[in-house]
């Protein structure tokens, strides 16, 4: 029983280690998102301003 214990340890760092590494690309990938929707509504805003002109 004992031989198995740090094996299963080891794996459920592993899991845990790639959970949280996931987790983390997503943030990354919806705030790089976040930021080409923003510039994409500040350049039509800038558009919208010229044509008026």
């Amino acid at each position: 029983m004992k031989s198995y214990v740090i094996p299963v340890c080891a794996l459920l760092v592993g899991v845990s280690a790639f959970y949280i590494y996931k987790q983390s690309e997503h943030r990354r990938q919806q705030e790089i998102i976040r930021v080409i929707e923003e510039a994409n509504h500040s350049l039509q805003r800038i558009e919208a301003r010229h044509a008026q002109h």
